[in-house]
């Protein structure tokens, strides 16, 4: 009420949309995730920059952006993605690192590549919307030096940018599938025992067999609920 206090603003996310950018179906197949950051933010730029991983000079851009002006970043995520990675055991240590690959756009038809630009495009037309213009927004082309001879803003110049700047937000499923026995893929039955193993169940977001559309936080708290039963 007094725009004031802990719940005055959210953390470092402002806003998520849901979209369908292929306007075909009522269910979304992108997430878009708003991050504002006033003038001179720079904790909070750094903060996000390393979250995601991005590169030295993609890190900069943000940080010279961000000198003079607020920034707004709008991250789309592809919901249903089509490019399947692979998690690998490392050595018979147990507490050894997983070799972990995503093998992101690896998908034959080139369809999650596609949804993200997509996704670019929607966030284009939404900057130029009139409530948008009211505060006269620019977008920011940042330094990848393999995307330096396209054309900014051109299909390829995205599709190059997508591909260096892609990054996790950290809501991987179905490393333990769950499935029917005869699947050679499947790790638990519909019970949650692994198979092979006495005694053993998986309870968390592993088991999904495909991802869902949204966040996993909730839905694995239901998988743990529904176990625990």
């Amino acid at each position: 009420m007094h725009r004031n206090g802990v719940y005055s603003e959210s953390y470092i996310v402002n806003m998520i949309g849901f979209i369908n950018t292929k306007n075909d179906s009522i269910y979304q197949n992108v997430e878009i995730v708003t991050v504002f950051y006033d003038t001179g933010s720079f904790s909070s730029v750094t903060e996000q920059v390393r979250t995601v991983g991005y590169t030295d000079e993609v890190a900069r851009g943000h940080y010279d952006a961000n000198k003079e002006n607020p920034i707004m970043g709008m991250y789309p995520t592809v919901l249903n993605p089509k490019s399947r990675g692979e998690i690998l055991l490392r050595s018979k240590d147990p507490k050894a690192k997983p070799l972990i690959y995503p093998h992101y756009f690896s998908d034959e038809k080139g369809e999650d590549l596609e949804t993200f630009l997509e996704a670019i495009r929607f966030v284009e037309q939404l900057v130029a919307t009139e409530e948008f213009r009211k505060h006269e927004p620019q977008l920011v082309r940042f330094e990848i030096p393999i995307c330096d001879g396209l054309a900014f803003r051109s299909d390829d110049y995205w599709r190059c940018a997508i591909k260096q700047m892609t990054s996790t937000i950290y809501h991987p499923v179905g490393t333990c599938a769950m499935g029917p026995e005869n699947d050679g893929k499947a790790v638990v039955d519909p019970r949650l025992r692994l198979y092979g193993v006495k005694n053993v169940r998986v309870v968390d977001a592993s088991i999904m067999p495909t991802i869902i559309s949204a966040h996993t936080n909730a839905p694995s708290m239901m998988i743990g609920h529904k176990a625990g039963r």
